[in-house]
């Protein structure tokens, strides 16, 4: 079997007596997606900040590719950076408000450097077209756009690196129902151009069905649960529609509403 991109070990967070993950296993390989499925305070979000390190576990490990994530030095982990990437939650909240476009796009190219300013504009401009923005929105803030906008403005950050890896945190929570339906299609559509690896968090099964091929469960607060994530406890399989038939609408849903995700475009 091929070496997982993305393979964790017993992580544990602890904030003073309090602890958030315990014990938590994973396993993810190359373009796949892994569902991450559970009530608010289960320790999602916390599980998807330690793969990426923005999050120190209190205990534990994490694999990239075979590189000891937390392990890694200063330079080592800057390396990193450009190959595994997350969209946040809140697509406002993620966006500087007093940043134009432009400049919110073309920060990964600054921060990692060895480009000229004209290949940051040309790339800021690629991004926003292919997460299907004009272009021509880049002298703008984020304040000018709804949700929906925002949150591919949020993608295109993160694909601006090329990352082999993003960890997807309740990308379409916040938004319109429908609007959510155009984001998650864009995000398969991603997937299958680029060969990305996801990690999609959510509280949404029928979604978690329509991306993921597994589907895993941590233990919430006040219910017992497998510590194990690598063998997931419900392996959710796509429907022979899904799979095949670009004309499906598989029911997905978002707290008590419900939609049809809209056919995805092959």
């Amino acid at each position: 079997m091929a070496q997982p991109l993305i393979e964790a070990r017993n992580l544990t967070k602890t904030y003073g007596s309090t602890t958030v993950v315990h014990n938590i296993s994973l396993t993810i390989h190359r373009g796949e997606t892994l569902g991450l499925v559970g009530e608010s305070g289960s320790g999602k979000s916390t599980i998807a900040r330690m793969l990426l390190r923005l999050v120190e576990p209190t205990s534990g490990s994490v694999l990239f590719d075979g590189i000891d994530v937390l392990a890694a030095n200063k330079r080592d982990l800057r390396a990193l950076r450009r190959r595994m990437q997350m969209v946040f939650q809140d697509p406002f909240a993620a966006l500087n408000p007093r940043v134009r476009i432009r400049d919110i796009v073309a920060e990964p190219f600054k921060i990692q450097g060895g480009l000229s300013h004209a290949h940051i504009r040309q790339r800021t401009a690629e991004l926003l077209h292919e997460v299907g923005l004009d272009p021509g929105i880049l002298p703008r803030y984020p304040h000018e756009f709804s949700g929906g906008q925002r949150q591919r403005i949020n993608i295109a950050r993160a694909l601006a690196l090329k990352p082999e890896f993003i960890a997807l945190d309740e990308p379409v929570s916040a938004l319109d129902v429908s609007v959510g339906a155009t984001v998650i299609n864009l995000l398969r559509d991603l997937q299958r151009r680029h060969d990305l690896t996801y990690l999609f968090i959510s509280h949404s099964m029928p979604l978690v069905r329509y991306l993921c091929r597994h589907g895993a469960r941590p233990p919430g607060r006040n219910r017992p649960g497998p510590r194990s994530l690598r063998t997931p406890p419900r392996t959710l399989h796509p429907t022979p529609h899904s799979r095949h038939t670009p004309t499906a609408k598989p029911l997905a849903t978002r707290s008590d509403q419900a939609y049809a995700v809209p056919p995805v475009r092959r």
